[in-house]
């Protein structure tokens, strides 16, 4: 199918920059084992902090970079086109998807995530997505976690594909061949084409990624700056009801870092979830 058509208690500690790794794996507690920590920016791209609720996040230095794709890009939509973006304020991304286990919204009936480290789908962006970042924000507040001028959101468009390019300027992080997308994303793939899946028509039948639904969290290769799944599992919501970074039933081209697809922001999918950013509130 295409998409096209279609996160207190405990002494206080402070993580420096010499112990930013404290987490390959999102916690599964659900924020059970929550913990006081310090907030601080990061130094370089990639460097990773983790929050009270166990949820580890990458940072994204500013920069610049150019948003959409060239012309000749395989794959490419009209709506992609190319401009130069300043990324004036560094921000924190989430290194996974946000998981069933990490949820902070209202519970979610007939969803497709089964476990706690898979990613948490059939969530509104306007309505799912808004309760849960309302409650991360005023329990990270109330704990003072995080400073008064800075925000859980959900990512803008140029911040979600600064983050997912982390530098490059190919069809995908890791260049243009698509082949290679199986390391990277659980993708619409020979596995899901198996499934004889209504939208498994449309699926690759010969790349495979060794997943015909969802996987956990992190099961794939990360991009340069540490951010699992940016391609693939779940498309992610942006601020604009726009989806990014397609998802397991999408194609291999619509997993493209320009890709985009706009949705309504009361739509629930068993395709889409979120990756939540921490920012300087936005004026």
């Amino acid at each position: 199918m295409s998409h096209r058509s279609s996160v207190l208690l405990g002494i206080v500690f402070v993580l420096t920059a010499a112990s930013n790794v404290m987490a390959d794996k999102p916690s599964d507690s659900g924020g059970s084992d929550a913990r006081r920590v310090e907030f601080y920016t990061g130094e370089k791209a990639g460097d990773q902090w983790v929050n009270s609720h166990g949820m580890a996040f990458c940072w994204c230095p500013p920069g610049t970079y150019v948003v959409g794709s060239p012309t000749e890009e395989p794959g490419r939509y009209k709506d992609e086109t190319q401009r130069e973006v300043i990324i004036r304020e560094g921000f924190w991304i989430g290194k996974y998807e946000v998981t069933k286990g990490q949820w902070t919204g209202s519970d979610i009936r007939n969803c497709l995530a089964s476990e706690d480290q898979h990613p948490q789908d059939m969530a509104t962006q306007l309505k799912g997505g808004g309760r849960a970042l309302r409650a991360l924000n005023e329990a990270e507040s109330k704990a003072g976690v995080i400073p008064s001028d800075w925000e859980y959101a959900l990512p803008t468009e140029e911040q979600w594909e600064y983050a997912a390019r982390a530098g490059t300027n190919t069809r995908f992080y890791f260049g243009d061949d698509i082949s290679e997308l199986p390391k990277h994303a659980n993708f619409g793939d020979r596995s899901y084409y198996d499934t004889l899946d209504v939208y498994s028509n449309s699926a690759n039948r010969t790349l495979d990624d060794g997943f015909a639904r969802l996987a956990p969290v992190g099961s794939f290769l990360p991009n340069p700056w540490g951010l699992h799944d940016v391609y693939g599992n779940l498309a992610e919501w942006c601020e604009n009801a726009v989806t990014r970074g397609g998802s397991w039933v999408s194609s291999a081209e619509n997993c493209r870092s320009a890709y985009r697809h706009q949705f309504g922001d009361r739509d629930s999918e068993p395709f889409i979830g979120f990756r939540f950013v921490i920012r300087k509130k936005q004026r």
